[in-house]
């Protein structure tokens, strides 16, 4: 498997794959991703995982101080760059407000004019489940 890997893998030359590392996350892309994206690439070219972690640290969008954040906790010491590239992904995958999507809004249920209904039956009908949530409010307030 590893000679076909081998003979038929990707490969990228130094200066396409430095194009790939260098460019900036999209703020649509979450981490995780972009992580599994600069890693594929590092495999295309060779292994190069310090540049993996030198993109998750100085490539990152710089709104919101992640950034700063994200090159405080960069340790120039550790000799195991995937393992903190990964860390820092998921740090900031954490850290960066914009990559998790707001699930505490409360849905709402709309009602268009359009197809067999009018305008009558439409308000009978929302006449009908105004006051289905007013009596279970009330049941539930007399228990």
């Amino acid at each position: 498997m590893d000679q076909i890997n081998a003979t038929f893998g990707p490969k990228l030359s130094k200066s396409h794959a430095l194009r790939y590392f260098t460019s900036k996350k999209g703020s649509w892309i979450m981490w995780n991703h972009h992580l599994l994206y600069q890693m594929t690439v590092s495999e295309a070219v060779g292994g190069a995982n310090d540049l993996v972690l030198e993109n998750i640290d100085k490539y990152a969008n710089p709104r919101e101080g992640l950034q700063t954040a994200l090159l405080t906790r960069y340790n120039p010491h550790r000799t195991d760059d995937p393992r903190q590239a990964a860390e820092l992904a998921h740090f900031a995958q954490l850290a960066d407000p914009g990559s998790t999507k707001d699930t505490s809004k409360v849905a709402v249920a709309a009602v268009s004019s359009t197809g067999t209904w009018n305008g009558t039956r439409q308000r009978g009908a929302l006449l009908r489940v105004a006051k289905a949530v007013n009596a279970s409010s009330v049941v539930g307030q007399a228990t």
